[in-house]
């Protein structure tokens, strides 16, 4: 047996929430080496994590949930969660299942989803830093930013075709090694095909350049570094492959929506509520 919780409804203790049309987001916190019990919720919902860490069982599938870790979990999906030895801090966008038949996202959306980087993660951090600072205008900005979010993550799960050994072992190589200067020519060599296979290859399955994706993966360990560190900044955009910090700013900026100062103090207060 399991339980159903309603709208609006998670485990944890809820330490604010904010209601506008037909979503509800809220941030809710969950004790180290706590474990939550079978469950599925009525409505979809989106999950950022954004500190500790938390193993997650849902239909028969296993992840491990970090910072900066975006989950979809789709209406009645029955999951269970066993927190690690921090405290976990989540924030959550939940909708009724009415909204979503009105923008017509429900068929594309019936399937758990997950990510750790790019353009979803940016604007769920957008969501939060609204959510964070509310005005006379934030419900018209996060419905906004709730139909963005929902239309690349129906257009990522619409266009998800096998990606082939070669270009995964690429795309994994640009991963670790993202601070490298790394060229097509190089990469291409390494996986015996020619440049411009390559480029147009990486493009049509990542929906990006190679040099876009460098960018995120830099952004993504930028992240890491403004959390888990007090390095300057300009350090930072040292450690992470960007000129200088004036180019780290900018290009942190357009990924995330914030900047790099924003986002550490941002990241420090969530830390900060974490350990009283």
């Amino acid at each position: 047996m399991f339980r159903k919780l309603p709208a609006g409804q998670f485990y944890g203790e809820q330490i604010r929430h904010y209601t506008c049309s037909g979503i509800k987001l809220c941030e809710n916190r969950y004790r180290a080496c706590s474990c939550i019990p079978r469950h599925c919720h009525e409505h979809a919902y989106f999950c950022l994590i954004r500190c500790g860490t938390y193993r997650e069982e849902y239909g028969g599938n296993h992840r491990v949930c970090g910072p900066l870790m975006l989950v979809y979990h789709p209406p009645e999906e029955v999951h269970t969660e066993q927190f690690d030895g921090d405290e976990v801090r989540s924030f959550n966008l939940e909708f009724a299942s009415s909204w979503l038949r009105d923008i017509n996202h429900t068929a594309l959306l019936n399937k758990p989803y997950e990510t750790k980087s790019g353009p979803l993660v940016s604007l769920m951090i957008r969501l939060f830093d609204e959510f964070e600072h509310p005005d006379s205008s934030s419900a018209l900005v996060m419905e906004g930013l709730t139909l963005e979010l929902l239309g690349l993550c129906a257009r990522e799960k619409r266009y998800q075709p096998v990606v082939p050994q070669w270009l995964r072992r690429i795309r994994d190589r640009l991963t670790e090694q993202c601070t490298a200067c790394l060229t097509i020519a190089e990469l291409a060599a390494d996986a015996g095909v020619n440049a411009g296979h390559l480029a147009g290859t990486f493009r049509r399955y990542f929906s990006c350049t190679v040099g876009e994706f460098v960018r995120r993966q830099r952004v993504e360990l930028a992240c890491r570094l403004l959390t888990d560190s007090d390095s300057p900044l300009a350090d930072v955009a040292l450690q992470t492959g960007f000129a200088d910090q004036s180019h780290f700013t900018r290009t942190f900026k357009s990924h995330i929506g914030l900047t790099p100062a924003a986002y550490r103090k941002m990241s420090a207060r969530a830390a900060f509520h974490s350990k009283s």
